[in-house]
């Protein structure tokens, strides 16, 4: 079982670029696209996980349950802020993040509950080995960025990794189906293309100096090959049966965080790095 913590941030985007990090468009872009999707994804998840409540039977995984939801309303609404922000300065993006609730709304409607916890089962399950390659390699890939947004996008990416094994815990205790799991990875990454297609369609149409089509494809590009290998294999094999979500390494910068979030730390600008706050 994972021990959640609630981190409320004030995140703040008044004038940022779609471009946050100029020497890395397509990963900009990758993450703008991670933002508008954020929001409605996030609520789908919520609705699936309010739905399982009544057959939890195990108040511990009531909990981690309840705990999860909390963390990504909270990661809803920063990522909301962050959309409005470009929504600001790009208003053709309203269309983004219309597009981002429509279309979880309508993938909610079409599918009953033990559908849902298995899209959430295996989609959480990848994000350890895919954020925890990103936060590897951070100063690649986020150096040089405005440090307003690649602090969120670092916050969500440790957060998730926190509560790797939240969204398994509740399909194994409500379902425990490994084999219809596993049926539906197939059409759970077919459904994230579907979106990520159609957001990088609208991004094409909203941002005047758009120039990354294929960002969702070409983000870890300027990652080396066996880095992208590797991730590429250890989301594979986080999709297995009896896989041990909670005994994966986690990225050292990921204690950091937390500690520097403990001392006092401004959060909201915490990287590219500044210096460590004292408490107030």
């Amino acid at each position: 079982m994972s021990n959640l913590t609630i981190k409320k941030i004030d995140w703040q985007f008044d004038g940022i670029d779609f471009y946050f990090n100029p020497k890395q468009r397509n990963f900009s872009a990758f993450n703008n696209m991670i933002s508008f999707m954020a929001p409605g994804m996030e609520r789908y998840f919520c609705k699936a996980m309010k739905d399982a409540e009544e057959h939890i039977t195990d108040p511990r995984v009531l909990d981690e349950c309840k705990d999860f939801n909390r963390q990504e309303m909270e990661h809803s609404k920063a990522h909301v802020k962050h959309c409005k922000a470009l929504i600001a300065k790009y208003p053709g993006l309203q269309e983004a993040l219309d597009a981002s609730f429509e279309l979880y709304d309508e993938h909610y409607k079409a599918h009953d509950l033990k559908y849902h916890l298995s899209y959430m089962g295996g989609l959480e399950s990848a994000f350890t080995p895919l954020f925890g390659t990103i936060i590897n390699h951070r100063d690649q890939l986020f150096g040089g960025s405005d440090p307003r947004v690649s602090s969120l996008f670092l916050w969500h990416y440790c957060e998730e990794i926190e509560h790797r094994s939240s969204a398994i815990t509740v399909y194994n205790h409500v379902i425990g189906d490994n084999r219809y799991r596993m049926r539906n990875v197939k059409p759970m990454g077919a459904h994230g293309r579907m979106i990520s297609e159609t957001l990088m369609e609208i991004f094409s149409r909203a941002v005047p100096e758009w120039d990354t089509p294929d960002a969702h494809l070409k983000w870890a590009d300027t990652l080396p090959k066996w880095t992208r290998r590797m991730m590429g294999l250890k989301i594979l094999a986080s999709q297995l049966p009896y896989y041990p979500h909670q005994a994966q390494p986690l990225p050292k910068y990921f204690a950091e965080w937390n500690r520097r979030y403990e001392a006092g730390e401004d959060m909201r600008v915490t990287y590219p790095e500044t210096p460590l706050a004292t408490a107030a």
